[in-house]
């Protein structure tokens, strides 16, 4: 395999797949484009601010699993007993690991020629997360707005009956990604900050990069906490084990 499976300019919701021993990692190809990115859950047009992305990438099509996991890692990820087909997701890690597993494949993909020196994996930025999510819609979800086919997309409060599902059982976005809405909460890159005071034009600025954002809701989340714009934000140490996941993105590595 070539670093040529990472060629860029592809239609959106191109898919490839990256084998891994016995397993693969199928990603999607998110185009270059621009969107609003809307920071405000409760009021998603308020303080919305355009992004524009000069350049694609690809995304994992669900979260890692624990099948990609243990293909890099050597093991399932804090499994006792492994999981009979391992194709939940990974959960309950922190913001560190998931970096690292992205550290360890990037280099185990390089050696193996299949990504170049001009690439990286690591975990998508919170506009990236978005943008891939959203898939050119402006809805509240990207099927529209009618909160009750939300069951026909993820596992959440309502339908999850308390409890992990597998990845990709529910149906896609429209560039063919799966479970961005509940299941796990997926980690985002950025430390997060915030503007703790204005006085006249100056703000001072809250640096709180000890959280980080995570996207998308879980399996516990209600309905209204598993949208395009859903955001929670917690230790990146995550002590309290919250439930979440990640997804990979492969991008230029001087992003």
């Amino acid at each position: 395999m070539s670093e040529l499976v990472f060629e860029i300019n592809q239609s959106a919701g191109t898919e490839i797949s990256v084998r891994l021993e016995n397993t693969s990692i199928p990603l999607i190809w998110c185009p270059a484009g621009d969107f609003y990115f809307k920071t405000n859950k409760n009021h998603p047009d308020v303080n919305a601010h355009k992004i524009t992305f000069e350049q694609g990438f690809w995304m994992g099509q669900m979260p890692i699993t624990q099948n990609i996991w243990k293909a890099v890692k050597g093991r399932m990820f804090r499994c006792i007993d492994e999981p009979e087909n391992g194709k939940t997701p990974v959960e309950g890690l922190s913001w560190h690991e998931a970096v690292r597993f992205g550290e360890l494949l990037t280099n185990k993909l390089r050696l193996s020629n299949v990504l170049s020196d001009r690439q990286i994996i690591r975990l998508p930025t919170e506009s990236q997360w978005e943008y891939a999510c959203r898939a050119g819609t402006e809805t509240r979800w990207f099927f529209g707005n009618d909160e009750k086919l939300l069951e026909d997309f993820a596992w959440f409060q309502r339908n999850s009956n308390n409890t992990l599902h597998e990845a990709g059982l529910k149906k896609t976005n429209q560039w063919g990604i799966y479970d961005l809405y509940g299941n796990v909460s997926e980690w985002c890159l950025e430390d997060f900050y915030k503007y703790k005071k204005t006085i006249g034009s100056l703000s001072e600025l809250q640096d709180l990069s000890g959280i980080k954002p995570v996207r998308g809701g879980n399996f516990e989340s209600r309905a209204e906490e598993c949208t395009s714009t859903s955001k929670r934000l917690i230790l990146k140490d995550n002590p309290f084990v919250e439930e979440t996941g990640f997804r990979i993105v492969v991008c230029a590595d001087l992003e």
